[in-house]
């Protein structure tokens, strides 16, 4: 598994060129000398991107929080099942945090901002 990626250099998806900027994980299943083999769940199974663009994609520059780029797992476990409730919470929780945390209002105003931008 692979990511965050930038969704903008990820051109096998139409939209790429509109996702800029937009962190996404993939699972890698196959690599050759030229290009990398993904299963997206964003509904592109089995698709193929030559190594330049993953190498953009992987270095993740334009993300917001790109303090996680070049990342990987190689044997992922399940570490829980919690419910739709459970899960929803707990990314209210997540959210609660990263607006708290920015004592100044930067990630909300980026936020708001892009998506403003994004129409």
């Amino acid at each position: 598994m692979l990511g965050p990626l930038d969704m903008g250099y990820l051109t096998y998806n139409p939209n790429a060129a509109y996702l800029g900027g937009a962190d996404h994980f993939v699972l890698a299943y196959r690599m050759d000398e030229q290009e990398i083999y993904l299963h997206d769940p964003a509904g592109f199974p089995f698709v193929r991107l030559p190594l330049s663009q993953f190498v953009l994609a992987w270095k993740a520059e334009k993300i917001f929080d790109r303090l996680f780029s070049y990342h990987y797992w190689t044997a992922p476990k399940r570490v829980g099942s919690p419910s739709e409730e459970e899960q929803a919470a707990n990314a209210l929780r997540l959210f609660q945090g990263i607006y708290q945390e920015s004592a100044s209002g930067q990630t909300l105003r980026f936020y708001t901002e892009r998506k403003r931008s994004c129409g």
